[in-house]
């Protein structure tokens, strides 16, 4: 099978050398890298093109005149990836040397799935080990993976966020099902809830096949936090979660909408969707009836079903929280 690798990049001198060797020492080498950089004002585009002189296979470039965002820039490499497997790369990683090995077996022991998901050790900025794995932070134990290997995904996409882009593989076919990716979707959202709402299934590798890198400057991380820190977080990030998830739902529901789907899994991010839009709702009126409207998903099990029971007193927190603070205002 053809291997590609797609690699975003912006001003990723720091670390990309060490994520380039690793890709590198490979026990089975990749067919291409596609890198895309978001107008990086540093030596990332330098040091690539060092790896690209020093490497037998492929390497193309593709530089953005202005700087795009990494959804933009994932997009624009995956869309340039030849191979019958695409490898989702961060700069800031490190791959163990069987990952291409392992992932590429399992494509081939299994020829109905189109995606592929490992687990990740947690390092830190030095690669030392902080002594867990991505998926004993996101609580994705044997459980959830038997409910994913039973051909349930979506149930745990409905619960779990499990999917991390340096952690995936897509077939080419999932690549060109997911071709219509908006840009302000994360790739790695984008292309497994496609998969689901398409009855395409995927399998997992539960050894650790990368070093997920915990440092200052990366978007998204997986720290483990205390429960009065999560709460803290809770309260600072409410709004601003809720209406992430949201966005990564609204081209998802027109997606489906657009190709008439009602698959069992269009069906439940439907469900998920309009669950949040009221969750938002809380947020804006905050007075009685939304304490009514907690009661409404409380009794309709879908704090169970599309968030977490946690959930519960937090929105009753957070909602008189708010309605305090509108008193004191008005007053």
């Amino acid at each position: 099978m053809k291997i590609s690798i797609a690699l975003a990049t912006y001003n990723g001198e720091r670390y990309l050398k060490e994520q380039l060797e690793s890709i590198n020492s490979q026990t089975i080498k990749p067919d291409e890298v596609i890198f895309c950089d978001d107008a990086s004002t540093d030596s990332t585009i330098n040091i690539i093109k060092d790896f690209k002189n020093s490497v037998p296979y492929s390497c193309q470039i593709i530089k953005n005149i202005e700087k795009k965002g990494a959804s933009v820039s994932f997009k624009r490499a995956i869309d340039f990836c030849k191979g019958d497997i695409i490898f989702f790369c961060d700069q800031d990683d490190v791959w163990m040397p069987n990952k291409i090995e392992l992932m590429e077996k399992e494509f081939l022991n299994n020829p109905n799935i189109d995606f592929v998901i490992s687990d990740a050790l947690i390092v830190d900025n030095n690669l030392e080990n902080l002594g867990y794995t991505l998926w004993q932070q996101r609580k994705f134990n044997k459980y959830w993976q038997h409910k994913f290997l039973s051909n349930k995904e979506i149930n745990v996409f409905l619960k779990k966020n499990i999917i991390t882009g340096m952690t995936t593989a897509i077939s080419s076919n999932l690549k060109e099902i997911g071709d219509c990716k908006p840009e302000q979707v994360y790739h790695d959202a984008w292309y497994i809830y496609i998969a689901s709402i398409n009855n395409m299934h995927g399998s997992l590798i539960r050894e650790p096949l990368v070093k997920y890198r915990q440092h200052e400057n990366q978007q998204f991380g997986a720290l483990k936090k205390n429960l009065m820190l999560r709460i803290k977080n809770y309260y600072k990030n409410y709004y601003f979660d809720i209406n992430k998830s949201i966005s990564i739902l609204d081209p998802l529901i027109q997606y489906c909408n657009n190709h008439d789907l009602n698959s069992e899994a269009s069906l439940e991010f439907l469900n998920k969707y309009k669950y949040l839009k009221r969750r938002k709702s809380i947020l804006i009126d905050a007075n009685y009836k939304s304490f009514f409207r907690i009661l409404y998903e409380i009794f309709n099990l879908n704090y169970l079903k599309y968030g977490s029971i946690n959930d519960i007193p937090l929105d009753l927190l957070f909602n008189i929280k708010l309605m305090v603070h509108k008193y004191l205002t008005n007053n």
